[in-house]
């Protein structure tokens, strides 16, 4: 209550933040390698969370892997 109104504001960033990177047509090899490299890493972060997104967009699928054997 003693923030007002800047207390009801989210104070989380929304939204896709590599979308612009991703549907960017002018990357240069460095900006294509370092989007690789961060999609790379959310992948292993999914995976030590075990599960797994299949699909894009409204089609996006989260698929637990706590039944298949990860060795």
């Amino acid at each position: 209550m003693r923030d007002g109104k800047e207390g009801l504001k989210n104070k989380k960033k929304t939204g896709n933040h590599f979308s612009a990177l991703h549907t960017s047509t002018s990357l240069t090899e460095i900006e294509r390698l370092q989007l690789e490299i961060l999609k790379r890493d959310i992948e292993i972060a999914r995976l030590k969370k075990w599960y797994q997104v299949k699909g894009v967009g409204v089609n996006k699928e989260f698929v637990t892997l706590k039944d298949k054997n990860s060795k």
